[in-house]
């Protein structure tokens, strides 16, 4: 908002966050809409392979989880249930209020603090570490009628504070990052596989992974897989030239 309506946004916010009427008729409408938003994920496979690839890596453990959640969660939920949720996660040791812009700052803390003052301390939340104990390949394939084939192919990687996770994200930004990328170029450009191809990072609190993300024809999966993972074993076992490095930094 503009900077005169600060105290008026925090005013909002604030009740919003803080004096939720959490109507059971509300929550039922909005069950719909939740449900609908499920079913638009559905049918768009290009998302829906990102969530099977955190269920492949993580299973049963809420990092593998659908952020959504299933249908059958969404029907059941009831007003307790966000009464409950809010009392153990909206304390004063789990949220953070952010200001920026043109503030007075002995002013807004005094605003907030009239405001978000009310929180009790309560506890940090407590998260359920990950145990990677993958010894072989693992795969999963969902067959539905599209156009193309949507996959992603990756491998483990570093946790969010790794001291490598720098030296990642070149790695990836060298594979697959940009219209200058190995994978761009091998995959769309020189062999007309895939429009979109690219290859990202996800790093967790415990844990990461470095994956590559591609829809091509359905004829031409197998092809396409040779070729990533065919520059897969370059990167891991060639060096890469100077320029080459360079130019993944400045990217």
């Amino acid at each position: 908002v503009e900077a005169h309506h600060a105290l008026t946004a925090l005013d909002v916010v604030s009740d919003l966050f803080l004096h939720q009427k959490l109507e059971q008729e509300e929550i039922d409408r909005e069950k719909g809409t939740i449900l609908q938003e499920i079913n638009m994920y559905e049918d768009k496979p290009s998302s829906r392979v990102g969530e099977h690839f955190d269920e492949l890596l993580y299973g049963d453990h809420p990092a593998g989880w659908r952020i959504l959640g299933p249908k059958e969660n969404i029907r059941r939920f009831k007003r307790a249930d966000f009464v409950r949720f809010l009392k153990k996660m909206y304390t004063g040791s789990n949220v953070v209020v952010g200001v920026a812009g043109k503030i007075d700052e002995k002013t807004i803390m005094k605003e907030i603090e009239a405001r978000f003052g009310i929180l009790s301390e309560g506890n940090q939340p407590s998260f359920k570490k990950i145990s990677e104990r993958q010894k072989s390949p693992a795969l999963f394939i969902e067959k539905k009628k599209t156009d193309q084939t949507h996959f992603l192919l990756g491998v483990r990687a570093y946790e969010a504070e790794h001291k490598d996770r720098y030296p990642l994200a070149i790695l990836s930004t060298i594979l697959g990052g940009g219209m200058s990328s190995r994978l761009f170029i091998q995959v769309r450009e020189r062999r007309g596989l895939a429009y979109h191809v690219s290859t990202g990072t996800d790093a967790l609190h415990d844990a990461g992974s470095l994956a590559t993300q591609c829809g091509v024809e359905h004829e031409n999966l197998e092809k396409t897989i040779a070729v990533i993972l065919d520059e897969y074993r370059k990167i891991a076992t060639e060096r890469v030239e100077d320029e080459e490095l360079s130019r993944a930094k400045e990217y």
